[in-house]
């Protein structure tokens, strides 16, 4: 992978507002903008950069619970239950995991009332799953959006 210190920086940037300009990446660069146009026309092209996106204020938008969930499944119905629970609207991540669950799910709702009602109401309907724990968060103190870039 041809992958330098200027592809590092354009990530940076990106990484922290991924609607600034070519020109502006640029100047701060101090590179043209067709070399940043052609750096991310190549990462695009890499699988590096999947897409560029918008990150939300949930709390304005009356989303502030915030929930973890180890949910423990029936051998069998790992990936089918994974891909149900991706679909749904206030589930943020899903993983798997093998400790005290078989998937680690985080989900957002307007309130704790929220969270259980998913829970209860959409989760534990579902086939296949044998139990939850809902582990609801308190206070966030930092949630990573940023991944350091490393350059071999």
């Amino acid at each position: 992978m041809n992958f330098d210190k200027t592809d590092a920086e354009i990530l940076k940037i990106l990484q922290k507002d991924s609607s600034k300009s070519f020109v502006d990446i640029a100047k701060e660069l101090r590179v043209t903008d067709g070399t940043i146009h052609q750096r991310i026309k190549k990462l695009k092209r890499m699988g590096v950069i999947k897409r560029f996106t918008v990150e939300l204020d949930h709390k304005i938008l009356g989303e502030s619970s915030i929930a973890f969930i180890f949910i423990n499944i029936q051998p069998g119905y790992i990936e089918s239950i994974s891909k149900t629970i991706s679909d749904f609207e206030n589930i943020m991540e899903v993983y798997e995991v093998h400790t005290r669950g078989d998937l680690l799910v985080k989900i957002r709702a307007s309130s704790p009332e929220g969270l259980r009602n998913i829970v209860i109401n959409k989760i534990r309907a579902i086939e296949g799953i044998v139990s939850t724990e809902l582990i609801p968060v308190f206070k966030r103190w930092k949630e990573e959006k940023n991944l350091p870039i490393a350059i071999a």
